[in-house]
């Protein structure tokens, strides 16, 4: 059988090697890596963003290997471990990451895959931002991609991690409904490693309303400091403004729905 995800893999290697984007790394071990979770459309490409702006920083987000790579991982769990250590080893190889520098990965979909990830990678720090679900539902359907996957038009590889309850209501959802539980596997999973103290929650709305505070403290954890770039990105940020859930006619019925969910899920401190 064909490794399509392998040759996939050196596909992107030799391309990038040839144009000479990327250096020849001297070792594929990735040393107190950072790793941005949260569901998509959560906010978390603006936080990746400001972080990465760090020189100390090597900002790698959402490459199509890695995201192949995820797939493969959370569709089948065996041989996890295995799996993970050739994710690292694509990580260090693509990212262009130098020898002063900690790579920051930013692929939504690893928020499913939390827990193993911090088994593997011990000195790894975890960034979790949440946004209200309800808010994440309606962004969701601004975009095909994601719209493709609740459809049912493309795969949704994260099925089998929904409880059987809501496998059993999936096909009587509508699409935001579904958006609302696809948030809810995301924000579950990533969530439990945050009895750990390599794990920081940081919520979407008060990095909206607060960056500088929000930043800082991030900062702070990761034991970076602050640079002009960043700054400038902070000002970016507060330019930027959230709208919620509450300014739009959101039925009763979708209301109650998102509290059983959160309910169901223990999703308290949003």
């Amino acid at each position: 059988m064909i490794d399509y995800e392998h040759l996939l893999f050196k596909k992107s290697l030799i391309k990038n090697y040839i144009r000479r984007e990327i250096p020849l790394p001297q070792n594929t071990k990735l040393e107190r890596p950072i790793f941005i979770t949260g569901s998509s459309r959560s906010g978390t490409s603006i936080l990746a963003k400001a972080l990465g702006e760090s020189p100390r920083i090597c900002h790698f987000t959402e490459n199509i290997v890695v995201r192949r790579h995820m797939w493969h991982m959370v569709e089948n769990r065996t041989t996890l471990e295995k799996k993970i250590s050739r994710l690292e080893k694509t990580i260090a190889r693509l990212s262009g990451l130098r020898n002063s520098q900690r790579v920051l990965e930013k692929t939504p979909g690893l928020s499913l895959l939390a827990k193993p990830l911090a088994n593997h990678f011990l000195d790894a720090q975890f960034i979790h931002i949440v946004r209200d679900g309800r808010d994440v539902a309606f962004s969701m359907l601004k975009h095909n991609w994601i719209v493709d996957e609740l459809r049912g038009k493309n795969k949704v590889f994260w099925f089998d991690l929904l409880p059987k309850t809501y496998q059993h209501q999936w096909k009587e959802c509508d699409l935001w409904k579904r958006g609302v539980l696809r948030w809810a596997v995301y924000v579950s999973n990533a969530r439990k490693i945050s009895n750990n103290d390599r794990y920081l929650e940081v919520k979407y709305n008060k990095l909206c309303q607060e960056p500088d505070a929000v930043i800082d403290n991030t900062l702070k954890f990761l034991e970076l400091p602050s640079c002009p770039k960043i700054e400038k990105q902070i000002k970016a940020i507060k330019s930027h403004k959230a709208k919620t859930w509450k300014e739009k006619n959101l039925e009763a019925e979708k209301i109650n729905f998102y509290q059983e969910v959160v309910e169901y899920f223990q999703l308290t401190n949003l």
